[in-house]
């Protein structure tokens, strides 16, 4: 992956920028802005892990069908995958929710 910062604007990376960390003291922004950015980090994860899937699914249907159709099973695989995911996610997400809930 390419970074378009440069390492000196990399330094202050977690630091929370803008306006909505005005009422935060000096000491909590760094936690603030590690919380904000801390998505970007797993979503980044998860699209290499997506590019990941549908280059083997290509590479394994390539031998078998044309390149286009090769590619779109590889991407059709990927999307499954993430489809699977985001159901597993939720279904974590409504059992951790009904536990804290009934307590």
């Amino acid at each position: 992956m390419i970074s378009l910062q440069s390492p000196a604007s990399q330094a202050g990376a977690f630091l929370c920028p803008g306006p909505r960390c005005a009422a935060l003291r000096t000491d909590e922004q760094g936690v603030a802005g590690a919380l904000s950015q801390t998505p970007q980090f797993v979503g980044a994860i998860g699209v290499a892990g997506l590019a990941a899937i549908v280059t083997a699914r290509s590479a394994a249907l390539a031998s078998t069908t044309t390149a286009k159709l090769a590619t779109l099973g590889g991407l059709h695989a990927a999307v499954l995958t993430a489809g699977f995911v985001c159901i597993a996610g939720l279904l974590v997400a409504l059992t951790l929710l009904r536990r804290a809930t009934s307590r």
